[in-house]
């Protein structure tokens, strides 16, 4: 889901980051959002993408965003 870097086009933020005071990423996240390990956002709904893997809910810890949770990193 990411090339490895860490970078505004890259995808998931690096763990280092994470910890910074990042305003507009606290600004969008809501009370049932939150960034995942993987750097992903999350929100435990269920969106139907199910996969190899995947169990078609965003999150908890792992695995693809639901559209909504994507578009927050973008």
């Amino acid at each position: 889901m990411t090339d490895g870097r860490c970078g505004p086009t890259n995808g998931p933020n690096c763990p280092a980051c994470r910890v910074l005071i990042n305003k507009k990423l606290d600004k969008n996240l809501t009370s049932y959002q939150w960034q995942g390990r993987s750097g992903n956002i999350y929100c435990k709904k269920y969106f139907g993408k199910v996969s190899k893997g995947h169990d078609g809910y965003c999150g908890p810890n792992n695995g693809p965003s639901c559209p909504k949770c994507s578009a927050i990193l973008e």
